[in-house]
């Protein structure tokens, strides 16, 4: 693992978020002045909302400091920026405690508390049901019209969701990895130094 495909793939993973904003927003219905409709206008909110928290979610549950959540964590998070954040610093925002936190603010509504209540039991990732959401709601606003959706678009929008997914897995595998890639360079450090050695005795032994 090089540190060239631990940034590729982070960044790929802000890429694919632009992506999927991009698509819903140009294939948004609008009136005949060119503005959003008021369906429009609340699906792309909602879907805005759905991308942050499973944003949010993801980064918490791959990088260890990002999962105590602090205020000035939160103070430079887009998803809380219009909140006065009160959470403790010894808060972690993958836990209830947490869940409870993004109800409060309306972050996420009851029914998603619920789902990530029972989520949390089963041990399951609270980014995977985000992203669920996710694709429910984008569907949601296609089968309400509020986002329209040519062939090509539909692809390329599943596409990048597909993509997103491939790239949220293999993070925490590149973490995984590590380990292993630095347990062959220490055993190489070792026999290289039991070579090393080995010859400096003989050396002394017949001179």
């Amino acid at each position: 693992m090089s540190l060239h495909h631990v940034t590729g793939s982070t960044r790929g993973i802000q890429g694919r978020f632009n992506d999927i904003s991009l698509i819903c927003a140009s294939n948004a219905t609008r009136d005949s002045d060119g503005n959003l409709t008021e369906g429009a206008n609340r699906s792309l909110t909602d879907i805005k909302r759905i991308m942050g928290v499973l944003h949010n979610m993801y980064w918490c549950s791959v990088v260890i400091r990002f999962r105590c959540i602090c205020k000035s964590v939160l103070a430079s998070s887009h998803l809380m920026q219009r909140h006065n954040s009160r959470l403790s610093t010894h808060m972690y925002l993958v836990t209830p405690e947490g869940f409870s936190y993004l109800k409060s603010k309306q972050l996420i509504t009851f029914e998603e508390y619920r789902s990530l209540i029972e989520i949390s039991k089963d041990g399951l990732g609270a980014h995977n049901a985000a992203m669920t959401w996710m694709v429910s709601r984008i569907e949601l606003a296609v089968k309400r019209d509020e986002v329209h959706l040519s062939p090509g678009a539909s692809t390329a929008i599943y596409d990048s969701i597909r993509n997103l997914r491939m790239l949220m897995a293999r993070l925490p595998d590149m973490y995984d990895g590590r380990m292993n890639i630095a347990y062959i360079h220490f055993v190489n450090m070792l026999v290289s130094t039991l070579v090393l050695v080995r010859a400096i005795i003989y050396v002394n032994k017949h001179f």
